[in-house]
């Protein structure tokens, strides 16, 4: 996956963009699953098998932990509740038979609009954005699932267990989508670089590099027959000998029974070099340079001495040539412009065109489109910006450093700063949500705003509570309501503390819990509140019963995300029935921490 260079470095492999097939998945259903890779997965999964069979896909809980075996059946269990909830997916079947399943682009007009395969776009609005996965990621790093209505279904592997998941499929997915960690098993395969996804290779790159576990451990990974026929290796002496590669491609391990007399035809092609017209580019010192042709075993020494007497080859700016010598697939080199961009799916002559900007330029413009959910085609807005940034039309907002440590001698913004970005609370403000304030909002921060410390504690609360940083005027408002400066516990009026709320997150992100395991254990954390409460809520009239409501709203998975919003709603102005004259207003006090857990709850 990574070549040495001639220092010594390793440099990440250059991206193929838009060549290889891939699986259209829909990017509100990665937003909408987010606390769920391994749904994503299951949906790519099923998607790609419509696409092939051309009809709904008759699957089992069984078929999937058997395509995945490192899945359990409660597990896949739980991926289809949250497809079929969300109405990713529409199922229909038989009793005695397993279910068929068709992929949808969610709710359209309040019904889930199915892929339409004679249609444009698979029947994609064009409202709708879409993220490209290779197939690759399952083809080739996990298998081929053969379906059967009757009969348990069939995997044909190239390898003899799967080298990814499909938790690591959904979370690729998210990767490609901007969002998400990546997993060890992604790093480790070459798929992802820290938080940025990669190309994935061709199949010979893929394959080599499994062959070669086997060098470490004999148990570990090795190719199945699949994989040799595909690859056009077999015992005998009349098999097609496999394509050419280029300088840096990975050698291709063959355990003892699968050499013998296949050296003489096999070993040339994976360890020399292909013909080339050009000069070859040098990827490593003189003495392990590769010859211009490719020569028999026995040359090879003579060769190499030979050439250890010559200069090293100069580098070429030769075009580079994909896996195989095929002069039509045109890698673009490797950097972060180029992999932002890629994201994107925008075209390869864009990409080149627009490789010398600074990735922080590129970032400023994904962050400007992504606050415009109304545009039709994805990455279009981001060109145009990066296109008037080269003529200088159009500067990014750059961002100064954050000091850690908050100092009480920092000038806080002043009415009218035209140095407003640079200031304390403007900086907090823009690194908390990503977006800048208006002139006017700035000048009414500037107003309101006199301790640094507790606004920006203010600006986390707020984040975690999934209200609308563009409120600014409410968000003075919660931030002038507060209690003692530097107080670390939650809002006055609630006996919630950060700690809580960030224990009721993680029971929420918790998979491996049923939902009654999340209540009972939400329930815990409740009753430790309402113990540590010494005086009812000066701003708060919710009652027990009515965060139990509120719990059981969240619980109820039969209701839509309008109806739970509804019926919370309908809870709310009972409790602002409730509530004294002289409170403060109705939006501070009614969206309490349990309506936090709520939200989350819903996605």
């Amino acid at each position: 996956m990574i070549s040495p260079t001639p220092q010594g470095h390793t440099t990440p492999r250059a991206p193929h963009i838009l060549i290889d097939p891939y699986v259209p998945l829909p990017a509100g259903m990665i937003d909408d699953l987010a606390e769920s890779p391994l749904a994503i997965g299951v949906y790519a999964l099923i998607s790609r098998l419509f696409y092939s069979a051309r009809e709904p896909v008759a699957l089992s809980e069984a078929d999937i932990a058997r395509y995945d075996p490192s899945l359990k059946r409660g597990a896949v269990r739980r991926a289809f509740d949250h497809l079929l909830g969300g109405s990713w997916l529409i199922a229909e079947g038989k009793d005695g038979l397993k279910g068929r399943y068709t992929p949808t682009w969610g709710l359209v007009a309040g019904e889930a609009r199915p892929w339409q395969l004679n249609a444009p776009l698979l029947g994609r609005p064009r409202r709708h954005q879409e993220i490209r996965l290779c197939r690759r990621l399952l083809d080739t790093y996990m298998g081929r699932l053969i379906t059967q209505p009757r009969r348990p279904a069939r995997v044909e592997r190239y390898v003899s267990r799967p080298l990814l998941s499909l938790r690591d499929i959904g979370t690729y997915a998210q990767l490609l989508r901007g969002e998400g960690i990546s997993t060890p098993a992604l790093r480790a395969w070459g798929l992802a670089l820290g938080d940025q996804p990669l190309t994935p290779p061709d199949d010979t790159t893929i394959l080599a590099a499994a062959s070669q576990r086997a060098l470490v451990d004999a148990d570990d990974i090795s190719l199945t027959p699949h994989a040799y026929r595909h690859l056009g290796i077999s015992n005998h002496t009349s098999a097609a000998a496999p394509a050419p590669t280029t300088p840096g491609q990975l050698l291709l391990y063959l355990p003892p029974d699968m050499a013998g007399d296949m050296i003489g035809q096999v070993a040339p092609h994976l360890i020399g070099d292909a013909p080339d017209s050009s000069p070859p580019a040098a990827h490593c010192d003189a003495e392990c340079a590769p010859p211009l042709h490719a020569p028999t075993i026995t040359g090879n020494l003579r060769e190499k001495r030979e050439k250890s007497e010559s200069p090293p080859t100069p580098l070429s700016p030769a075009t580079t040539l994909h896996g195989g010598g095929d002069t039509a697939a045109i890698a673009i080199e490797l950097s972060e412009t180029t992999h932002l961009l890629t994201t994107l799916g925008i075209q390869p002559r864009i990409i080149t065109e627009l490789a010398d900007l600074p990735p922080d330029v590129v970032q400023a413009a994904i962050r400007e489109e992504r606050q415009r959910p109304d545009l039709i085609r994805p990455g279009a807005w981001t060109v145009t910006l990066l296109r008037s940034y080269r003529n200088g039309r159009w500067q990014p907002l750059t961002l100064p450093p954050i000091p850690t440590v908050a100092d009480a001698s920092v000038p806080l913004l002043t009415a009218g700063d035209t140095d407003a970005p640079a200031l304390p609370a403007i900086r907090a403000y823009i690194s908390t949500f990503g977006i800048s304030p208006t002139p006017e909002q700035r000048d009414a921060i500037c107003t309101a705003v006199a301790d640094i410390t507790r606004w920006r504690q203010d600006l986390q609360r707020w984040k975690l509570n999934g209200y609308r940083p563009q409120s600014v005027e409410k968000l003075l408002d919660f931030h002038t309501h507060q209690g003692k400066p530097n107080d670390s516990s939650a809002p006055t009026g609630s006996a919630y503390t950060l700690a809580d709320l960030e224990a009721i997150s993680a029971v929420n992100a918790d998979e491996s819990l049923t939902l009654e395991e999340r209540q009972v254990r939400r329930r815990a954390i409740e009753r430790q509140v309402a113990a540590r409460a010494a005086a009812p809520p000066e701003r708060s009239a919710y009652t027990l019963a009515d965060l139990e409501a509120i719990t059981a709203v969240n619980a109820d998975e039969s209701l839509t995300l309008e109806e739970r919003y509804t019926r919370r709603r309908a809870i709310e102005r009972q409790v602002a029935g409730r509530r004294p004259a002289a409170s403060a207003p109705l939006w501070l006090s009614t969206r309490t921490p349990p309506l936090a857990d709520a939200e989350a709850s819903c996605g």
